[in-house]
């Protein structure tokens, strides 16, 4: 039995919304187009061709969550090695998390992520789906980050951390199907969050 948040129908639209400047184009010159990325720290990237591009950008993302797949079908080989030759010093975790579910083990791993990025690098490879991970990081990770997350079929998302974002998070957290476990993982992003 799945355990955890899911996600309604109710919520889809709302979240598949840009939630941050939206930068249009593919590649490499979208990532070299968001002037955020020179402004706001850490820097994390959810999903894997932002996170490609941006390591291709010549930057070093503080945090990194990613599942191997795009739009669900999986990265190109060359790319994923491209990827694990720069996160090579990264300190690897790695969680299952189903489609449009935010598991506790998710949740617990963002958590301690987070805690840690002070001292390293971050590298968080999902089993499964790491779109949601966005919801949670917004509301984990200190005021002035910057995450950098895909937008399909129109280009990156660079979302800056702030009390606006944040304010929208308990929100969502509350319109999710509780499953199993579902209240504990509301408790703990909104006791480890920052308001």
């Amino acid at each position: 039995m799945s355990k955890g948040l899911k996600l309604p129908e109710s919520l889809r639209e709302f979240l598949a919304k840009p939630h941050g400047k939206l930068y249009r184009g593919k590649g490499l010159e979208t990532i070299e187009k968001i002037r955020e990325i020179r402004r706001y720290s850490p820097l994390v990237c959810v999903g894997d061709l932002v996170t490609y591009y941006t390591f291709k950008a010549g930057y070093e993302p503080d945090l990194v969550v990613i599942d191997l797949k795009t739009v669900r079908d999986l990265i190109d080989s060359e790319m994923v090695a491209y990827m694990e030759s720069k996160l090579v010093n990264y300190i690897k975790k790695k969680v299952k998390n189903p489609p449009a579910l935010i598991t506790p083990e998710l949740a617990e791993l963002l958590v301690e992520s987070v805690k840690e990025l002070k001292n390293r690098k971050i590298y968080v490879l999902v089993e499964g789906e790491e779109d949601l991970a966005t919801v949670l990081l917004v509301y984990l990770l200190p005021y002035n980050s910057l995450i950098l997350y895909g937008q399909p079929g129109e280009g990156v998302v660079a979302l800056v951390v702030d009390r606006e974002q944040k304010n929208i998070i308990p929100g969502v957290l509350e319109k999710m199907e509780r499953l199993e476990d579902g209240e504990k993982v509301i408790k703990l992003i909104l006791d480890e969050g920052i308001l």
